[in-house]
């Protein structure tokens, strides 16, 4: 049995970029279902949908694509 750690809606998250520690990522959970998640991204005018994925016991998404160094958002 695992406990797995998922997003709720209206949870609000944060990432930080790879390349600049100082550049912080926020945003807002406003909609899930089974495999998605729908997150508003400060700074950004659209809602983005976003694949949910595992790692480690712990949801997470790409809410910028997924490329090399893409900011990871996790569950709380």
């Amino acid at each position: 049995m695992s406990n797995l750690i998922k997003f709720t809606k209206g949870q609000e998250l944060s990432a930080k970029f790879i390349g600049d520690q100082n550049a912080i990522l926020k945003a807002k959970v406003l909609s899930r279902t089974a495999k998605f998640v729908t997150v508003k991204v400060e700074n950004y005018s659209e809602p983005k949908r976003c694949k949910v994925t595992e790692y480690e016991g712990v949801e997470t998404i790409q809410p910028l694509g997924n490329y090399s160094m893409s900011p990871v958002m996790k569950a709380l």
